[in-house]
């Protein structure tokens, strides 16, 4: 997986979240983790890249235009 493919984790203040892969924005703080979420932000496990509301339906339009212009 690359480094650009990977869940985005960052620390403020001691407090983590876990950032859109695209835009940046904060979609959950550390306090609504998962267990997979913990364990990926101590680099036991990579995670796929995650994505805000707004972006994922961004690229699921994109993707659903590649799809037909392929047809």
């Amino acid at each position: 997986m690359r480094q650009d493919e990977k869940a985005i984790f960052k620390f403020n203040s001691g407090h983590g979240a876990l950032l859109c892969s695209k835009c940046r924005v904060i979609i959950k703080t550390g306090k609504d983790f998962t267990e997979e979420e913990i364990m990926a932000i101590k680099g036991k496990i990579d995670m796929p890249p995650q994505y805000c509301n707004k972006c994922k339906n961004k690229l699921c339009q994109e993707e659903d235009l590649t799809t037909t212009s392929t047809k």
